[in-house]
This record gives C-alpha cells, structure tokens and sequence, in this order.
C-alpha cells in the first residue's frame, strides 16, 4: 500500500471560527467550524480516503496499515482546532476511556494563553467548590502561548484552550471529555465526574524540544525539515509547503499516512513535517 491522503470531519463549536479556512483553504461549512478531525475512525465524525469513511477503510487494510499482526482498533485521534474563543475548563479520564493528548500551536494572537495545571495542590472538595463558584481559574497555571510551542496534557490534568489560538492536537483514540467550567455557556457540565479523574497536585508547565514534540506511552511526535525518511506506519501533517512521496502531493494543512507497507518513504518537498508514530 502506498501512503495515502485523508479529508476531514468539520464539526461545529459554539467556540470555533473560520481560521482553518484562513490558514489552509479548508472547505468549511460553516463560520463557526472548531474541530477539523483530520485521522479519524471515530463513527461520530470519520475522516475520509477516497469518499470511503476512514473506519470502514482501516477495517479492511489494518494490517498494511499497521503492520502485519495487528488486530486492534485505529490507535489515535488527530485534529486541527480552532479556539476563536476560549474553550471550557476540562479533564480527560484515565480509565477504559483514557485521552491523553499533545497540542502543537500553529498560531496565536498576541497574548494568547491556555491554561494547564494546578499552582497548588488542591484537595477533590476544594476543586469541587471552585468548578462550583466560579472561581477555579485563581488556582490554575495560565502559560502564554506562541506559534511553534508544544505541551503535554497525560490523561488527568485539567487543562483549557484560550482565544485566538489554532492547534493541532493528537491524542488516544477516545473523545471523552469532563467539563468542570465552561463560562455560563449553558452547556452541560460534569463536576463530579471531572473531580473524580482530576489529578488535583501541583503541575508545572512544560515546553518540549523542538525537534521531539510529545513521547509517551501512546504516541511519539516529531517535527522535522524536508527532505526525510520514514519507514513503518506514520501520520504526517504538512506543516508548511508541500510533501511529496512518489505517488502523493500534500499541501500545508492537509495529512497522510504513511503505511507500514509502504517500507522505505522518502518524503520531499518544501518546509517542515510533523510526524507522528506509536
């Protein structure tokens, strides 16, 4: 099999904007589009190869995918996001639907934040009260945010999106998400679910290096300059420029896979990649 492109699912946020349209020509449907789910098997909103839903297409080639052996599900969940404003104060859960996920910041306004941690240890009763009365942010690290930064966000760790900020986001296959703070939006709030998987010790913020942006347990993200080589299964997002391979052109802001099938690529072109792998 030889690396193939994949179209997204747009989905629709009270929060999202237009800047994937600005940034990369993306045919939105929509002024208000948050999420672009670029890899994606979830039934909720696939991504495409060919016009065929990307669940139904892994199904059938799993193993020149993955390589020889592998029977499980798709592994990850790859977005671009748009936070036109600020996204609710959340958490993960680290259990059978456990979400850990890295955010690579591909712009940002002036001043842009998000926030990621505790300052101080917080007892569950005493997160639970500020979720309540409104006043968790006080408690919470609030780290300026710059095209080009990365962070980690293990499965736990509260954590929020602030305005004017588009990200690509890679994470577990899973989009379970815990609401402790949304801004009086309205919307559905999970305080008791979100304080009982909330790792509530102190975290400092972290940058990761350059070239390796995110490794862990679930996935190993990289960004590199052209021209490279991979061999086995990787996800690639053209960062800026172009990729090529021998039989595939992707522009900035478009994805491929490359199939463990595929042995030896070399990838062309102009600009950098980031690359994800297991």
């Amino acid at each position: 099999m030889k690396p193939f492109k994949l179209s997204p699912f747009f989905k629709e946020t009270i929060w999202g904007g237009n800047h994937l349209k600005t940034l990369y020509q993306k045919p939105l449907p929509s002024e208000k589009i948050g999420e672009s789910w670029e890899v994606s098997t979830r039934p909720e909103g696939a991504s495409t190869v060919c016009g065929i839903p990307f669940d139904r297409f892994f199904e059938e080639h799993k193993e020149e995918i993955m390589g020889e052996g592998f029977t499980g599900e798709f592994p990850l969940l790859v977005k671009l996001i748009d936070a036109n404003d600020k996204l609710s104060v959340q958490v993960h859960p680290s259990d059978e639907n456990s979400k850990t996920e890295m955010w690579h910041i591909l712009s940002a306004k002036p001043g842009a934040t998000l926030i990621q941690g505790f300052k101080q240890p917080l007892t569950k009763q005493e997160l639970k009260q500020s979720a309540e009365n409104g006043t968790l942010e006080q408690y919470m690290n609030v780290v300026p945010v710059h095209a080009g930064d990365s962070f980690f966000i293990p499965a736990g760790l509260v954590h929020a999106i602030g305005e004017g900020i588009v990200i690509l986001e890679i994470q577990q296959n899973s989009d379970t998400t815990y609401r402790l703070y949304d801004y009086n939006r309205g919307r559905e709030i999970h305080v008791d679910k979100a304080v009982a998987c909330a790792d509530t010790s102190a975290y400092t913020p972290a940058h990761f290096p350059e070239n390796c942006l995110a490794r862990c347990d679930y996935f190993q993200v990289y960004r590199k300059p052209l021209p490279l080589t991979l061999s086995g299964f990787h996800i690639v997002f053209a960062k800026d420029g172009v990729v090529k391979t021998d039989n595939l052109t992707i522009k900035q802001g478009e994805f491929m896979i490359v199939p463990d099938s595929a042995g030896e690529t070399k990838l062309t072109g102009e600009g950098e990649v980031v690359y994800v792998c297991l």
